[in-house]
C-alpha cells in the first residue's frame, strides 16, 4: 500500500539495515514480527490495527513531521506491549528469542 505512494523510499531487510532503525513502519506483513524480534519499535499502516501505534493508509498520507515524531515516541513506549501481543516474552531490554 505504501510503496505506490512513496516510490522514493527504499526497502531493505530489517536485519541488514545499518545503522539500526529507530522504528519500522510496517504494513500487514512479516516485517512486524521481524522488527519486534529485534527490539525495533513499530508503526503499522494497514486497514486493521496491528500494533499499538497504528495508522490507516488514509491517515498516513497526511502525517507531518511533528506528528511523526509523536508516533515514533509512542512506538518506543509501546514496544513491550506490542511484543507481548505478538507472543514475545518480556525480558529486560527486549524480546526473548
Amino acid at each position: 500500500m505504501l510503496r505506490a505512494d512513496h516510490p522514493d523510499l527504499s526497502q531493505a531487510r530489517v536485519v541488514a539495515i545499518d545503522p539500526r532503525p529507530a522504528v519500522a513502519i510496517c504494513g500487514d506483513s512479516g516485517v512486524v514480527m521481524d522488527a519486534l524480534a529485534r527490539d525495533i519499535p513499530i508503526i503499522t499502516v494497514s486497514d486493521r490495527p496491528l500494533a499499538t501505534t497504528h495508522l490507516t493508509l488514509k491517515a498516513a498520507t497526511s502525517v507531518d513531521a511533528a506528528t511523526f515524531g509523536i508516533l515514533i515516541r509512542q512506538a518506543h513506549e509501546n514496544l513491550v506491549n506490542d511484543q507481548r501481543a505478538f507472543g514475545f516474552a518480556q525480558m529486560s531490554g527486549g524480546a526473548e528469542r
